[in-house]
């Protein structure tokens, strides 16, 4: 069981013993099912000792979040206490330098045992809108003390530079999922440097900043077996991006996601797009976001081949067509999203 747990109801929780005996007596006898801490709802720091007797009741911490007020001092503070056993570390819009966190604080003297913060068991590791750019010194502290990550989060890190991203990734050899969303500075030699087992990818720009760099060439670059492709406002991801994808990872290929801005000068998405997915027989969600280039065949198209899609989102694409065709070819289709300049009339 996966609860999150706000650091200072809960320390409230520990502190008013006498008053919250009832409250107090229930998560004791739940303790072994928690396993997620979250400092979000956090109304101020809490003290040492407390943080020290909350993880002694909750021996089983196997994910920790910070966010938002969270400094370097209160994080090295949570990751010496609960990361014995913790395997997900989740760091949101923090103002944070990642090589101080790894530099394991003394444990209360009323404690009485030393508490060691080793990152070689993380899993899981996301830096989600960070403040603070990472930088070369933030790629040797992941490499040398998080090795063993394999899904890496760096999205919103908007002044991450592409030559930094890659240097990391080439460190994480058993990365298995990237998401790298609203980094507009990334460019191809990111796809390069993924490794053989990375399955999921996320990359992308913003709508008023858009990547201009990751193109076909990366992406013929790529290897493995992709299951998860997201791209978000990137200006070379067009029709023929879309072919080499299906062609290079058709056999394992479970969702595709081109999003983009119609109002940008960006490679067309069209009809042929649709075409080469077909062969993709384990598609189950398939996003093409704002695209002008349908004709008047898209239903017919959409019933050939993808008979096992349960998600479809064409939002801002102007149909004007009948999709009635998709009641049989799709019949496993449980969400249709047209919502924008769709003139469906059934």
């Amino acid at each position: 069981m996966t609860v999150t747990l706000s650091f200072f109801s809960i320390a409230r929780i520990s502190l008013l013993r006498r008053i919250s005996r009832f409250v107090r007596d229930h998560v004791e006898a739940k303790k072994e099912e928690y396993e997620h801490l979250s400092d979000e709802e956090s109304g101020k720091a809490v003290p040492n000792l407390v943080m020290f007797r909350l993880l002694n009741t909750f021996p089983r911490v196997t994910a920790v979040a910070c966010h938002g007020r969270t400094n370097i001092v209160e994080v090295a503070k949570y990751l010496s206490m609960a990361c014995l056993t913790a395997t997900s570390l989740e760091i949101t819009d923090a103002n944070i330098d990642l090589s101080k966190l790894f530099k394991p604080i003394k444990a209360p003297p009323k404690v009485g045992r030393a508490y060691h913060w080793s990152a070689s068991r993380l899993q899981r590791l996301v830096l989600r809108d960070m403040r603070m750019a990472i930088t070369g010194l933030d790629v040797v502290t992941i490499s040398e003390n998080c090795c063993n990550i394999r899904h890496l989060d760096v999205s919103g890190s908007a002044r991450l530079q592409s030559a930094t991203l890659s240097q990391i990734l080439r460190a994480l050899e058993d990365l298995e999922s990237l998401a790298a969303l609203r980094c507009p500075r990334l460019g191809n030699d990111v796809l390069e440097a993924l490794g053989s087992r990375v399955a999921r990818v996320a990359l992308g720009g913003l709508p008023e900043d858009y990547n201009e760099a990751i193109s076909l060439e990366g992406i013929e670059a790529m290897h493995g077996k992709l299951t998860h492709v997201r791209f978000e406002y990137c200006t070379k991801v067009g029709d023929m991006a879309v072919k080499e994808i299906a062609s290079r990872f058709c056999p394992t290929l479970v969702e595709v996601a081109v999003i983009r801005n119609f109002y940008e000068k960006v490679a067309k998405i069209s009809d042929e797009s649709i075409k080469f997915l077909q062969k993709c027989k384990k598609l189950r969600k398939l996003e093409l976001v704002h695209t002008r280039r349908f004709d008047d065949n898209l239903a017919l198209y959409l019933s050939q081949g993808y008979e096992h899609l349960k998600v479809l989102n064409l939002t801002h694409c102007p149909i004007h067509v009948s999709l009635e065709l998709l009641a049989t070819g799709c019949p496993y289709l449980e969400e249709l999203n047209i919502s924008g300049d769709s003139w469906v009339k059934r």
